[in-house]
């Protein structure tokens, strides 16, 4: 351990303790070092994760006193963001829509066909590649959207996408709470704005006596049971992503 020499009985007793603590950080496999100016610590980890990272100075610095963020803090952030609105680019899969050979582009609504094996490739798709998170799919004509693993961004691509642009309020993107409900208000937000684009297909080409002609709502997949959209909001501090939130009463139901 290091040794802490030089300061005054008090400066060097606080010292000796975040020598200590460095220490126990390190055993921790994280690479720690003190500011030289004494008033503060950089660290990092070679697999971090924020929530890990928290609990382990709290318990390597029993001697500060470390409130770790909880509901309350999320709570803040919320508010601190509340107001200030954001454009979100979106893609938004839909379930049992008819099937056209071309894109389709309703004002300033695009909807794009899906890859098919042997038909389609991703690199036909012009969201293909960044959708792509499956080695090897790329260089593989046959390969079939519908076997990547429900969740994935890939999988995606086994349906028709609405691509649109909308403005929502950025307190959205920092939800109080964990689960399948805390990104509701969100994706239902962006997945109403795209199934506008779809109201108008229903209307021209959908029947109540054909219903398998009929489309399921924006976003909600048969057989997935939750919304979910693929967010690329024009804002520095938000990362792109798919978002998945719990449907409502009886969605996803055939």
């Amino acid at each position: 351990m290091p040794i802490c020499v030089g300061a005054p009985p008090l400066k060097k007793c606080l010292e000796h303790q975040l020598c200590a603590s460095l220490e126990q950080l390190r055993e921790r496999g994280y690479w720690a070092s003190p500011f030289p100016e004494g008033d503060g610590i950089t660290f990092s980890h070679e697999s971090y994760d924020e929530d890990t990272a928290a609990k382990d100075i709290q318990s390597c610095c029993q001697w500060l006193e470390i409130e770790l963020p909880g509901e309350n803090f999320q709570e803040s952030l919320k508010q601190l963001h509340v107001g200030r609105k954001v454009r979100v680019r979106y893609l938004v899969p839909v379930d049992k829509l008819l099937q056209w050979q071309d894109l389709i582009e309703l004002g300033p609504y695009k909807i794009h066909r899906p890859v098919i094996p042997g038909e389609r490739t991703v690199h036909n798709h012009p969201w293909g590649m960044d959708l792509l998170d499956i080695a090897g799919a790329e260089i593989d004509d046959e390969w079939d959207p519908a076997t990547a693993p429900q969740g994935s961004l890939a999988r995606l691509l086994d349906f028709p996408l609405v691509e649109g642009e909308t403005q929502v309020d950025a307190s959205l993107f920092f939800p109080v709470g964990a689960g399948t409900t805390e990104h509701e208000p969100l994706v239902l937000q962006i997945t109403d704005h795209a199934d506008r684009a779809i109201d108008v297909l229903r209307h021209n080409y959908c029947h109540y006596k054909i219903p398998h002609y009929t489309p399921n709502q924006a976003g909600v997949l048969a057989h997935w049971e939750f919304r979910v959209a693929y967010l690329m909001p024009d804002a520095p501090d938000l990362d792109n992503g798919l978002v998945i939130a719990k449907g409502q009463v009886f969605e996803g139901m055939k």
